[in-house]
C-alpha cells in the first residue's frame, strides 16, 4: 500500500490528491488437495490470480479527472518508502479501470462544496504474457 504517493499518472492524465494506492491480490481459482489421512488440506495452489489496484483520492475543485471503466493505460506512481527522505521508487502497471465511485461524506450539498469528496478508482492489472508479474517496482 502506498500512502500519499507523490505523482500518480494514468496514461497522460495526472491524478492529483491521491491519498493511497493499494495493490490487492486474490485467487480466482484454487487447487486444493486432501489425503485419506485426515481432514486437513495437504496441498494448495492458486493457478489463476487477480491483481487489483484501488486508488483513493481527494477531489479538489468541481471536475475530477475523467476516467471510465474499460480504459486501459499505464498506471505509474512515484513514492518514497518510509517517507519523503527514502529512496525514490516507481510502481508501474498496465491497468484497466473497472469502477469509479465517489464518497460524499461531510460534503456541503447546499453550497456544492467538495471539501471531503473522495473518488475511488479500481483497476485490474494486466500481465504482458500471463506468466509475468503485472506490477513492477523500480528505483527512479
Amino acid at each position: 500500500m502506498l500512502i500519499t504517493p507523490d505523482i500518480v499518472k494514468f496514461g497522460t492524465l495526472t491524478l492529483d490528491g491521491v491519498l493511497w494506492l493499494a495493490v490487492e491480490r486474490s485467487a480466482e481459482r484454487l487447487a486444493i488437495e486432501w489425503t485419506d489421512s485426515g481432514p486437513h488440506a495437504v496441498f494448495a495452489d492458486a493457478p489463476e490470480q487477480r491483481v487489483m489496484l484501488r486508488l483513493t483520492r481527494r477531489i479538489v475543485g468541481q471536475a475530477p479527472a475523467s476516467v471510465a471503466p474499460g480504459q486501459r493505460e499505464m498506471l505509474t506512481a512515484d513514492f518514497a518508502p518510509g517517507g519523503s527522505g527514502g529512496k525514490r521508487r516507481r510502481l508501474t502497471v498496465t491497468a484497466v479501470v473497472t469502477s469509479v465511485e465517489y464518497q460524499f461524506a461531510g460534503a456541503d450539498a447546499s453550497s456544492g462544496s467538495s471539501r471531503s469528496t473522495r473518488q475511488e478508482i479500481s483497476f485490474v492489472a494486466l500481465s504482458t504474457d500471463g506468466a509475468a508479474e503485472p506490477v513492477a517496482i523500480q528505483d527512479v
